[in-house]
């Protein structure tokens, strides 16, 4: 849980939202970070809500995979196979591999060949790492 705290103290960082309206902390009028200037002003309503939101949505998008449900294809760990990597309802499925010449015809299939592995932050992390820094992964949306 602490990991999770810390996790959403660097975002609200980040985006300049207010630690208070993010349930950070809990205090009457204008939170602490307006105070040393890293607060618009939303605790106190100096900051337009749509402004606000505006930076909210932004850090959700961010958080967000493109799709829900999707499969990532990559480079097994031999020669002849690929990998698999499985989320769905934007949840970490798990991972698993299938030769090359595995002929896909509904992308379904490909579930029976992952391996269920539990989801946790750092696995987000680094799916959504790998995806950025590697734009030619085959990504199937399902």
């Amino acid at each position: 849980m602490e990991e999770l705290r810390e996790m959403l103290h660097q975002k609200v960082e980040i985006h300049s939202l207010c630690q208070k309206l993010s349930g950070l902390y809990d205090v009457g009028g204008a939170c602490f970070q307006h105070g040393i200037g890293k607060c618009k002003g939303a605790c106190i309503g100096k900051e337009p809500p749509e402004e606000y939101n505006r930076r909210v949505m932004q850090l959700i998008r961010a958080w967000r995979y493109k799709h829900q449900n999707f499969l990532i294809i990559s480079e097994g760990r031999f020669f002849n196979e690929k990998s698999i990597v499985a989320i769905e309802a934007g949840k970490y499925l798990g991972f698993g591999y299938v030769e090359n010449d595995f002929q896909v015809t509904n992308p379904e299939q490909l579930k029976f060949f992952i391996n269920r592995y539990s989801e946790n932050r750092d696995v987000h992390t680094i799916i959504r790492t790998h995806l950025r820094k590697n734009r030619e992964l085959k990504v199937i949306p399902f």
